[in-house]
């Protein structure tokens, strides 16, 4: 291997690095979403109660529109990972809670997925709004 080949290694490495500070973030913030409105609403799934869809997808789109603002490269990507968090939060919900949610889990998964594009287009808003920040930002030049 020459050693331009190596170089570009370690750049293709260190930026898959720099992307799981972000997607880890997005899917705590959906499993603690999830977690959230199951448990305080005593339901098996969040999506059964009105204040996941009122409260808690909203704040989850605020929070993936953060973390496309903080990490604006690949920005959508940070929305589908917080419904991935969601989706590991209804499976580990449905196999661990033993009462037979497990027969509508494949709906509930579709479902999840359908809601990833608006948390993808929100974390991809906060991503463009970062970078016409920092576009904006810049002395013009000849100046």
């Amino acid at each position: 291997m020459t050693e331009r080949a190596d170089t570009a290694n370690t750049k293709a490495s260190v930026g898959d690095a720099a992307a799981v500070v972000p997607a880890l973030l997005a899917g705590a913030a959906g499993v603690a979403a999830w977690l959230a409105v199951a448990f305080t609403s005593l339901r098996a799934e969040a999506f059964d109660d009105r204040t996941y869809f009122v409260a808690a997808l909203p704040l989850l789109a605020l929070v993936s529109a953060a973390i496309g603002y903080a990490f604006p490269r690949r920005a959508w990507l940070w929305g589908v990972c917080a419904m991935a968090g969601q989706a590991t939060a209804l499976v580990a919900t449905a196999v661990l809670g033993g009462d037979g949610g497990a027969s509508l889990l494949v709906v509930g998964l579709l479902f999840l997925a359908l809601l990833a594009l608006p948390m993808a287009l929100a974390a991809a808003f906060g991503g463009r709004v970062r970078r016409r920040v920092d576009a904006h930002g810049r002395a013009p030049e000849g100046r």
